[in-house]
């Protein structure tokens, strides 16, 4: 309890803090180079049950085979397919969803930067026990999430980490802390050290101000579903924008470099995260 209160201390610190200037060792090239494969006119969307649909599951699994994991898909509803990448026996799993809307929406925020990080952390893991998981049908109702709670094609985890649009910036936002704060610890240290903003937030009803809109993150993706089981989640994020599940969400829109720092804030979150400190999180 008192390692969860110094780190909510240090998160509120960390939210008065300006940003530092974006410094990621990782090269955004190959992360840009699937967002472009992914938001390609040839994936049409990559709406559950096209060709286009169809295409984005072959590239991503190609993709995590490269990196010798284990790969199976499951079959949800409507034609859709998870795409499960595993080593070992984890307890981390990491869920980003390739779904989007069909013909004429690239969706290359929303959320082809998600599995550009999935895939960049299947070339950056090589020996790690983890769960990459490409999931689907999120756009239609957070169903690739739910199926993976009703038939788990694994032991289910002790920590879900959530990406779904990772590409614009300028803030990477952390959601989680407030429904678990074992986590807040975690997020302050990396949050020091990001070579990006990387901030807490979101996961709390606040009006904005001059909107109707409200904040609250918690049952935004595919996290939701993991959060109404109780299992601990992070999600993270950078805020809605204009080009959102619009036409003009294109991949020379995103930011290479705030995209690279976001898949190395990442890395550097999951190699905090030993299995003994999963493990310790039993009951929580």
């Amino acid at each position: 309890m008192r390692l969860a209160i110094l780190g909510l201390l240090l998160l509120a610190g960390c939210q008065s803090q300006p940003c530092r200037p974006l410094q990621p060792s990782l090269d955004p090239a190959p992360l840009m180079a699937d967002v472009e494969a992914l938001s390609a006119p040839s994936m049409a969307g990559r709406r559950p049950g096209t060709p286009g649909h169809q295409l984005a599951q072959q590239y991503i699994i190609a993709g995590f085979l490269r990196q010798g994991f284990w790969v199976k898909r499951q079959a949800i509803a409507e034609g859709g397919h998870n795409i499960i990448a595993w080593r070992g026996q984890p307890k981390l799993w990491v869920l980003a969803h390739y779904d989007h809307l069909g013909p004429g929406y690239p969706g290359a925020d929303d959320n082809a930067s998600g599995v550009a990080v999935l895939l960049a952390l299947a070339r950056a893991l090589p020996a790690r026990d983890i769960a990459l998981i490409a999931t689907d049908s999120e756009e239609r109702g957070l169903f690739g999430a739910k199926a993976l709670l009703a038939a788990p094609p694994l032991t289910l985890p002790k920590l879900v980490i959530n990406l779904d649009m990772v590409g614009r910036g300028p803030v990477l936002f952390g959601a989680g802390t407030k429904d678990n704060p074992m986590l807040a610890p975690l997020v302050a240290a990396v949050a020091a050290k990001a070579p990006l903003c990387f901030k807490p937030g979101h996961d709390q009803r606040q009006q904005q101000q001059g909107s109707s809109l409200y904040t609250d993150w918690r049952q935004a993706s595919d996290h939701a579903p993991f959060r109404q089981a109780h299992i601990p989640y992070l999600y993270l994020g950078n805020d809605t924008h204009s080009d959102w599940h619009n036409r003009t969400d294109t991949a020379d829109r995103l930011n290479p470099v705030f995209l690279a720092g976001a898949a190395q804030t990442t890395l550097m979150l999951i190699n905090l995260l030993d299995d003994n400190t999963l493990a310790s999180w039993q009951g929580d």
